[in-house]
């Protein structure tokens, strides 16, 4: 689940809501960014014209398109999706058709998972809309929770998202494909992201105090605040917990990035990758 970068209102007395000055210069270039991330964006990048009209075009290793009895059961897939939109929504969606499918690779975090996008457009191809199909695995802590979930795996983290978010993706839902369980959302529609490489010094403080600050409310949004608070406490404790993890976190992904090296170097991550191509 990926959360929004920042949240701004002009309602100054709105303690839910996270406020910055957008003229500083991780939220200037962020919305920069994210003013360019747009259907228009991914139509000019994604897709290519043919005979048969707009189509995605093959991207080695990152996106290609979907055909026969595969494309089929994704655009078979929309109509339950449309079904967990509300109604002022569906009538959003109602608005375009679907004209062709693709499979686009993802981040690391979603290696082994499917992750198809869809390319629908309204009256003409100048009204583009693209939607992410992404497949969602069961949660890695729903063995330590004893609270109800949805059995749906898509399902729940829409819901884990509209509740840590004031603002979800209008068109946030969820469907399955042959057994499997999709979070279907608009894919890259004004969403925006920071190099690492430019954060550093006072950007990089501005930055980690903003997504703190985000992440705090969300919990306080979506769990008991007042329970919350009084289970951290008035000490450092907390903070000093969080702190020393984090410092664990970053020196335990340096140690995995040099074994990572050394095993390049060797030649062993070569040959196992010829083992299981």
């Amino acid at each position: 689940m990926d959360p929004p970068l920042f949240e701004h209102v002009h309602a100054r007395n709105c303690p839910h809501r996270a406020h910055r000055d957008l003229r500083r210069p991780v939220l200037r270039d962020a919305l920069i960014k994210a003013q360019r991330a747009s259907p228009a964006e991914s139509l000019a990048k994604l897709t290519r014209k043919t005979r048969q009209g707009v189509r995605f075009r093959q991207i080695p290793k990152r996106l290609w398109e979907v055909k026969g009895r595969d494309k089929q059961l994704v655009l078979a897939a929309l109509a339950a999706y449309r079904e967990t939109l509300t109604p002022d929504h569906r009538m959003i969606f109602d608005r375009f058709r679907a004209v062709d499918v693709g499979f686009k690779v993802v981040g690391t975090g979603s290696i082994g998972t499917r992750d198809y996008v869809v390319l629908l457009f309204g009256r003409d191809e100048s009204d583009s809309l693209f939607l992410q199909i992404k497949e969602e695995r069961p949660s890695i802590y729903s063995r330590y929770l004893h609270a109800p979930a949805p059995a749906h795996q898509g399902q729940r983290v829409v819901e884990g998202q509209r509740a840590l978010q004031i603002q979800s993706d209008v068109l946030l839902g969820w469907c399955s494909i042959e057994g499997r369980d999709y979070l279907v959302r608009q894919l890259n529609d004004h969403k925006s992201s920071l190099e690492v490489e430019d954060l550093s010094g006072k950007r990089l403080l501005e930055y980690g105090k903003l997504c703190a600050e985000l992440l705090a409310k969300g919990h306080a949004r979506s769990g008991e605040p007042v329970v919350i608070a009084s289970y951290l406490g008035p000490s450092r404790k907390a903070a000093d917990s969080l702190l020393g993890f984090a410092v664990a976190y970053a020196r335990q992904a340096e140690a995995d990035f040099e074994t990572f090296r050394k095993a390049w170097r060797s030649g062993a991550l070569k040959r196992l990758l010829q083992q299981h191509p």
